[in-house]
């Protein structure tokens, strides 16, 4: 009986590690010193991309840290009070983050698209009675070109 309890407290958790999946803002993540303290709130602002790269400091703020990525647009709302990139602001104590993106061009992918086909060796359908032939599924790669763009986040905890 304790087996089977711990299964169906364990299992769950076990699926939830495996299918959850990295934030590229928690994978990029570059740590300048972090907090040791986490934060209840966060404030998570755009600001211009080039600013960011070039000119972070905000008086009356230190930097914690910096996360940069290329790829295709973020799936997740990065101005989520409960999404990925907060939580990680949480995390590490921050109490701003400033994000930006700008286009950096295309890149190509490899999706794989199913194609109906009939069957090889199957008999051919009777019009008469309304069946076609038997029918298979097989996957079939296409090259697609998908925007790109170049991300930044500026993790920031104030001071004093």
């Amino acid at each position: 009986m304790r087996r089977i309890l711990a299964l169906i407290v364990i299992l769950p958790l076990l699926q939830a590690c495996a299918t959850s999946r990295t934030s590229p803002w928690v994978a990029s993540f570059e740590s300048l010193g972090a907090s040791s303290a986490t934060t209840q709130a966060v404030r998570i602002e755009a600001a211009p991309y080039d600013m960011l790269d070039s000119n972070p400091e905000i008086d009356g703020f230190r930097i914690l840290g910096v996360s940069r990525f290329r790829g295709e647009q973020v799936e997740d709302d990065p101005f989520d009070p409960d999404g990925p990139l907060a939580r990680h602001a949480r995390r590490i104590g921050a109490d701003l983050v400033r994000i930006a993106f700008r286009p950096a061009g295309t890149e190509t992918r490899t999706e794989y698209v199913r194609t109906h086909r009939p069957a090889t060796g199957a008999p051919g359908g009777n019009i008469a009675s309304g069946r076609g032939p038997e029918m298979e599924t097989e996957p079939v790669p296409v090259e697609i070109e998908v925007p790109v763009f170049d991300h930044i986040a500026i993790f920031y905890r104030a001071v004093g």
